[in-house]
């Protein structure tokens, strides 16, 4: 019975037109290309935007866009929200967003998760399913990290992402690199992006 609350739950959590089986680009009351001002402070952001470049500069990557992290306090499921924006834009409008649910030492459960969403993006026929990932964690040189991913595009050439993250303690901190389930939307931009692609 529990079960079954649960996945009425999470059913409810992102944005979709079920009945007509359309997947709208909205998680919660966020959207792609409003700006982060209208939710958040200049201050709030630019603090995040400089922790994260300073942490990808430290890896030796592309900081055209950072991804930026916000501790959840509206939106009930997800631990976290994360938007990602240009880093030299002062609006900060977004370009991709996700919702972050902590899984540190319950890597089945996110993979449950994983099966979840899978099974629920397969009924929204503007998305279609373009690849697959599972092997070890780029940001990891030591390949001791794991991934799981899987990629949707819809017809306007916005992207979806899921993603279980399961991060060797070498690379975790106090507050970097937990074990994670990632639920992602994203541009084509963000997704060159990501891929390395100028």
């Amino acid at each position: 019975m529990n079960k079954i609350i649960l996945i009425f739950f999470l059913l409810s959590l992102v944005s979709f037109n079920v009945k007509a089986k359309t997947f709208e680009t909205k998680i919660g009351t966020y959207s792609l290309f409003d700006s982060l001002l209208n939710n958040f402070s200049e201050k709030k952001i630019t603090t995040q935007v400089k922790r994260n470049l300073d942490f990808y500069e430290s890896y030796g990557s592309d900081t055209s866009f950072v991804e930026v992290f916000f501790k959840n306090n509206d939106y009930m499921w997800y631990d976290y929200r994360s938007f990602t924006v240009k880093s030299d834009d002062p609006n900060f409008t977004i370009h991709g967003m996700s919702g972050i649910k902590n899984y540190q030492d319950a890597f089945d459960k996110c993979l449950w998760m994983f099966d979840f969403e899978t099974l629920r993006l397969a009924q929204y026929s503007n998305l279609e399913k373009i690849d697959t990932y599972e092997g070890s964690h780029h940001i990891d040189p030591s390949g001791k990290s794991f991934l799981k991913q899987a990629f949707y595009e819809n017809k306007d050439g916005i992207n979806v992402e899921i993603s279980c993250a399961d991060f060797d303690p070498s690379v975790q901190s106090e507050t970097d690199n937990p074990d994670f389930f990632g639920f992602y939307i994203y541009t084509d931009e963000v997704s060159n992006w990501l891929l390395g692609e100028k």
